[in-house]
């Protein structure tokens, strides 16, 4: 998993998430985002449930989200 920062709005965040067949679930402690937040599944546009609890996001992929992206190296989100 690895964050990125646009330079120029300096306030979307990247999240960039290896992609992988078997992969359902994602946390992290680290650039939780702003209560509010959206997180967006970049190539639709879609909006992408997660939760925090504990200072930890808890990101559920959804199955059709990993299947609809199974060519691609990398899962692309943004916070906005």
């Amino acid at each position: 998993m690895h964050f990125s920062r646009s330079q120029k709005t300096k306030k979307t965040t990247y999240l960039l998430i290896p992609s992988d067949p078997d992969l359902t679930k994602i946390e992290w402690t680290i650039n939780l985002p702003e209560k509010g937040s959206k997180l967006i599944f970049v190539p639709t546009g879609e909006a992408v449930s997660y939760k925090i609890r504990n200072e930890k996001v808890e990101l559920v992929l959804p199955k059709k989200l990993i299947r609809s992206q199974k060519d691609n190296p990398v899962l692309v989100f943004k916070f906005q």
